[in-house]
């Protein structure tokens, strides 16, 4: 099971992690999400939290899915 994401941090590690387990280079997932590759350095070095549309367009872009629970 995986464990919460509760931080700006957390989730920057956790786009990281992913990415890398896909064998993507920033470049290939910025083509794919359709954003620049500066905006995924950016995000993954804690230097800027994605916006909301950015956010969804990676989690598309390596198949993931957001899931809330109360």
């Amino acid at each position: 099971m995986q464990s919460a994401i509760r931080s700006p941090s957390q989730l920057a590690q956790f786009l990281k992690q992913s990415r890398k387990s896909r064998k993507l280079s920033q470049k290939e997932l910025a083509d794919l999400a359709g954003v620049p590759q500066v905006t995924i350095s950016s995000i993954e070095s804690g230097a800027r939290n994605p916006s909301i549309p950015t956010l969804f367009s990676l989690l598309v872009a390596m198949d993931l899915e957001l899931a809330a629970q109360a």
